[in-house]
């Protein structure tokens, strides 16, 4: 990285985002370089353990909505079968649900309309 006037920037600031001199910081330690890289290699620091703390709230979200995708697919799952039987017991039910999507419609074959008139489910 180059600064503004094509020089490289100061060694007390770290190129590669500052994370030796920003751990540093975070871990309440005093930063390397005084004054103004001094300064923002300590905000630096307080940035990346901000960010830290997100990711493990988001870990958490992440995790919590995954037990609440599983208990809700348990609760669905008799429900879904009731229906699947309810709706095998229309003649024609899966015909008329395929052909009446409007994206699956047009690519329908005359073959693929004589196999639909048997379909009683599908899995």
């Amino acid at each position: 990285r180059r600064n503004a006037t094509g020089g490289r920037p100061p060694p007390e600031i770290d190129t590669a985002f500052g994370r030796p001199m920003a751990a540093a910081a975070a871990e309440g330690r005093a930063p390397s370089g005084a004054g103004p890289a001094g300064e923002m290699e300590a905000a630096l620091g307080r940035v990346l353990g901000v960010q830290a703390s997100l990711e493990a709230i988001n870990d958490e979200l992440a995790e919590r909505m995954l037990q609440l995708e599983r208990q809700a697919n348990e609760r669905r799952a008799p429900l879904l079968a009731q229906r699947s039987e309810a709706a095998a017991a229309i003649p024609g039910f899966w015909l008329c649900a395929l052909l009446g999507h409007p994206l699956i419609e047009r690519y329908v074959s005359d073959f693929d309309f004589k196999v639909m008139e048997h379909l009683t489910g599908l899995e």
